[in-house]
């Protein structure tokens, strides 16, 4: 005979039973540790909408001073605070300006170089 280890079926499922428990410990240390992160990124988030809804506010209420009273009635109420301080800086044509490319200006001709001449209206192509 050999002297291999046998085990009984007592002992195999007492082994896979420890093992299952230590993996299932293991897996609601990490959903527990997610759920946690999770919570502190919701509440940062919320903190931060909360900021920008009062800064929101506080411009909305500046604009609405400047604007025609006539054009407040217009504004829809359903909109949320960033959408009402939109609405509110178009109405008071404030919205920043879009950056527009510019066209550079002619090149001013260095020493020794020639100088460029446009054609006289009457050359030009049509």
């Amino acid at each position: 005979m050999t002297d291999e280890k046998t085990f009984t079926q007592e002992q195999l499922d007492e082994i896979v039973k420890d093992r299952v428990a230590r993996l299932k410990r293991q897996h609601d240390e990490e959903i527990k540790e997610t759920a946690d992160a999770l919570k502190a990124t919701q509440a940062e988030l919320q903190t931060l909408r909360k900021a920008e809804t009062d800064a929101a506010l506080a411009e909305i209420a500046l604009l609405k001073e400047q604007v025609d009273p006539a054009v407040l009635e217009l504004l829809p109420d359903e909109l949320p605070a960033p959408g009402q301080l939109l609405w509110l800086r178009k109405a008071a044509g404030q919205l920043p300006a879009q950056q527009k490319s510019k066209t550079p200006k002619t090149p001013i001709p260095k020493v020794g170089e020639k100088e460029f001449v446009p054609l006289p209206p009457s050359r030009r192509l049509a």
